[in-house]
């Protein structure tokens, strides 16, 4: 075989971006697949995730539940099939629920990789799977789900990775039919008691933010300004608004720091495995 030296350079590219398509399900293998439920996905992920870390050795060795799941989301969605998710809430519900279980296989299907993100290329771009009857990357995922809810910030926060930089904000799942504003509420103010989201660095007199709540910091100052209608305020205010009594309590001890955005450890989040594992299950993917 002969290389020639831009060939090989495609090549190794291509390998150090992490490109990678998660083959579960094509067209022709969407008859008479049912709907995904989101009970199910929250059911095995209360069976492989312990104290917010994940035990990828079990779901490696038994990875059918989290394809079906996976495999159904490609066969249904607010495009393939629009009269299952007539309003916003389902909708959203859906692109998140789409890009948390495609993260976790791919997650899955790198283990036993220490670090879901390889050291060069956007994972989120390069990350594709079918879903909703079509190829879709991670980003256009997350960018799904934003559009659903278009004015919330707190949306970035539903959209997590099984890694350390996560956090407990993986394995959220939205749910469609219960109070929207409310889930993510509950959401926000979890990731609050989160170091990976929000870090109070009191010898550096610095407020270090994870990348959802860093990248969204304007959007939640404008929310708090228009919400009250004035000119001043900072981004801890905004945040301690949202926040119970005792966070706020401890983001007001940050006022007049510098604020500056934390970085991203992309290292699996990973527990050790439990004694119980998953049952082995020899169920076609569907």
């Amino acid at each position: 075989m002969i290389w020639r030296r831009g060939t090989l350079t495609v090549v190794l590219i291509g390998l150090l971006a992490g490109c990678s398509t998660l083959r579960v399900s094509t067209p022709a293998e969407c008859r008479d697949v049912p709907a995904p439920q989101y009970e199910r996905y929250e059911n095995l992920l209360a069976r492989v995730m312990h104290d917010g870390q994940v035990d990828f050795q079990t779901l490696k060795a038994n990875p059918a539940d989290l394809e079906r799941f996976v495999h159904r989301l490609g066969c249904h969605g607010p495009i393939k099939t629009p009269d299952a998710f007539p309003d916003d809430a389902s909708k959203l519900a859906y692109w998140v629920n789409a890009h948390n279980a495609v993260a976790l296989l791919a997650a899955v299907r790198k283990y036993p990789a220490k670090r879901l993100k390889p050291p060069f290329g956007d994972f989120a771009q390069t990350t594709t799977a079918w879903i909703d009857g079509r190829h879709l990357s991670l980003a256009q995922i997350a960018q799904f789900a934003r559009s659903a809810r278009p004015d919330d910030p707190r949306v970035d926060l539903a959209l997590a990775y099984p890694t350390k930089g996560g956090g407990s904000r993986f394995g959220f799942v939205l749910k469609p039919r219960e109070d929207l504003v409310q889930q993510l509420h509950s959401l926000f103010v979890r990731s609050l008691d989160d170091s990976a989201a929000i870090n109070i660095d009191h010898a550096r007199w610095t407020l270090w933010l994870g990348r959802p709540i860093w990248d969204n910091r304007d959007r939640y100052l404008a929310q708090y300004r228009d919400q009250y209608g004035t000119a001043a305020g900072n981004i801890v205010n905004a945040l301690a608004d949202l926040a119970n009594p005792s966070q706020r309590r401890r983001l007001n001890t940050a006022i007049g720091y510098k604020i500056k955005p934390q970085s991203y450890d992309w290292s699996l989040n990973a527990s050790e495995p439990y004694k119980c594992s998953l049952s082995e299950s020899t169920e076609v993917v569907r």
